[in-house]
């Protein structure tokens, strides 16, 4: 047996005796007051036996309680004047002369400074001080230390043998220093529910092979409890803005709506503008509004770019000023090939989107235009896309040119007016597509706008929808999200016409909150892109942060979503619907 081993069977033994001992007084008294002044050992040797009294307590054998007990003791100071060491007072009455008055040699043996000793005899009316303060001894009061009759009395009373002194006194002496204060934890045990069970035998944790070959039945298992709580274990939590995300996208899938491809965070201005007939002069395409993304030609220097245009819009025709920051068209679906801006604009709409914005006409739906020279220059600047309304342009020239209506499922759509092929859309039959992914605004940042958020957008594709179709789509998709009170407000949008502010009560609130922009997309949007005369599309749209930060009970976004958010915070929330 090692050393080691040695030792620990002895703290063992020893930890088992104390127990025996605690048990043994119990059986004839029903509590042990203070458990260091019963068992001497557990006072030296607390740190090696309170296993075994919080093992007898954890059992039910016994309870304990601790309380926190104030004590006095001597000092070493205090030690030296019981030892027969003079007091201040006492050396001061040494050196009196025969007159009363105090000799100078007095003062190399005090402690303490001359004057405070004085004080105190003058006090104690031991003496008095004349007009030139030189202290005069009364002759015929004679001399008592009292502050050595206290310590002597403090120390009989420590030791049992006197009157506990009153507080005052004791007071006193704390203050000279020969007696200090101090407080020690009292421990007293009492009898436990368990008691009569008290066994010194280890108990033992049943496991499946104590099980298989009896040895459950022969020994002390140890109790179960299965009403104490379990730990919190930490584990993986969905941001709430993922969470919600995905509320709003189960909802779009139960009423009949597929999911766009939204993997473009860059975008050519051709769709995220000019496709949404928005003039290339408008304020929304300013470096102020909107990040441009460094093309191969201009790195980043879109201004010096333009100072150029002149002379370089025939190359530019080209794919020589297309931005190397696209998705190559191999990240892109099949389907979608032929708009992906890597390499040229798309030679189909181009031509048509021109007309509509230089002069309108029929390719416009009979509109005039917006009378100015397009340039191809512009509309091939890379930017991070405002809102997935680019998104939506995509989808509905894909729709006109025959392409996937589903990529992953490999049907087709023709929206061609007077279409007759296999699944041509008819009065019956509504086409439905939905996104939610983000967008980004060179936004001045505050407590409600950051540089990126999320825009959560929905449309339907049909013959000759209208304002009715918008708001009862509109009510059937909110009714989800448990708004049922809606309100519309017309507003304008460049791209859509009507076009609706869309308004809710919020029942916790009980108030009207903006929640998003609708509308039915403009001639001078579907027509260049191909699509019949009758064929109308209505659109919605709302940002994902503004119902999150509701739910949430946060009036900062950056609470929410960015760098600053509260880890804990993410772990405890629980968003929910709007419900009321």
């Amino acid at each position: 047996m090692t050393e080691a081993e040695l030792e620990d069977n002895i703290l063992k033994e020893s930890r088992k005796a104390f127990q025996e001992r605690i048990h043994k007084e119990l059986l004839v008294s029903e509590q042990i007051l203070d458990l260091a002044a019963f068992d001497a050992e557990f006072q030296a040797k607390s740190k090696d036996l309170q296993p075994a009294l919080t093992s007898m307590a954890s059992k039910g054998f016994i309870t304990t309680q601790s309380t926190q007990q104030t004590f006095f003791k001597i000092t070493e100071l205090g030690n030296q004047i019981l030892s027969g060491k003079e007091t201040d007072d006492e050396v001061v009455y040494k050196y009196i002369g025969s007159e009363g008055k105090l000799e100078k040699e007095a003062k190399d043996h005090l402690k303490g400074p001359l004057i405070g000793v004085l004080n105190g005899l003058v006090k104690k009316g031991y003496l008095i001080l004349d007009k030139s303060g030189e202290p005069i001894f009364k002759q015929d009061k004679p001399f008592v230390d009292e502050l050595r009759d206290m310590i002597v009395a403090f120390d009989k009373s420590q030791k049992g043998q006197g009157a506990p002194l009153p507080q005052k006194e004791i007071d006193g002496l704390v203050k000279k220093k020969w007696v200090e204060k101090g407080a020690r934890k009292v421990i007293s045990v009492s009898k436990g529910l368990s008691f009569d069970s008290f066994t010194t035998e280890e108990q033992k944790v049943l496991t499946n092979d104590m099980l298989r070959n009896g040895e459950w039945a022969k020994g002390h298992l140890k109790e179960k409890k299965f009403t104490v709580a379990n730990d919190v274990v930490p584990w993986g939590k969905l941001h709430p803005l993922v969470e919600m995300r995905s509320q709003f996208r189960r909802i779009f899938l139960k009423l009949g709506f597929s999911e766009m491809f939204t993997r473009r965070y860059v975008e050519s201005s051709f769709w995220n503008f000019d496709a949404l007939f928005q003039p290339q002069a408008h304020p929304c395409r300013d470096l102020q509004d909107t990040f441009f993304v460094a093309s191969s030609d201009c790195k980043g220097d879109n201004t010096q770019c333009k100072q150029t245009e002149c002379a370089e819009q025939e190359k530019c025709a080209s794919s020589s000023c297309s931005s190397s920051s696209s998705s190559s068209s191999s990240s892109i679906p099949a389907p979608y090939a032929p708009y992906d801006l890597s390499s040229a604009l798309p030679s189909v709409p181009v031509d048509r989107i021109r007309a509509a914005h230089e002069s309108g006409g029929a390719v416009a739906g009979g509109s005039i235009g917006l009378n100015y020279r397009w340039s191809e220059w512009d509309a091939k600047k890379m930017i991070m896309r405002t809102h997935t309304t680019a998104i939506s342009a995509r989808t509905l020239a894909s729709l006109n040119s025959e392409l996937h209506r589903h990529w992953e499922k490999g049907e087709y759509l023709d929206l061609k007016a007077g279409a007759a092929a296999e699944g041509g859309i008819k009065e019956s039959r509504l086409v439905k597509f939905f996104s939610v992914d983000r967008v980004f605004r060179n936004e001045t940042l505050d407590k409600t706008h950051l540089a990126e958020f999320h825009q959560l957008e929905g449309f339907v594709v049909g013959r000759n929808l209208h304002v009715g179709d918008l708001i009862g789509t509109i009510k059937e998709f909110f009714a989800e999200i448990g708004m049922t009170q809606l309100k519309f407000q017309p507003t304008f949008n460049p791209y859509t016409e009507p076009s609706l502010e869309m308004y809710a009560f919020h029942p916790l609130l009980k108030a009207w909150i903006e929640i998003g922009n609708s509308g039915i997309f403009r001639d001078e949007v579907m027509r260049p892109l191909g699509l019949g005369e009758d064929v109308r599309a209505i659109a919605w749209g709302l940002s994902l942060e503004r119902p999150a930060m509701i739910q949430a009970n946060v009036s900062a976004i950056g609470d929410l979503f960015g760098s600053e958010v509260d880890v804990n915070w993410i772990e405890q929330s629980c968003l929910k619907m709007l419900h009321p």
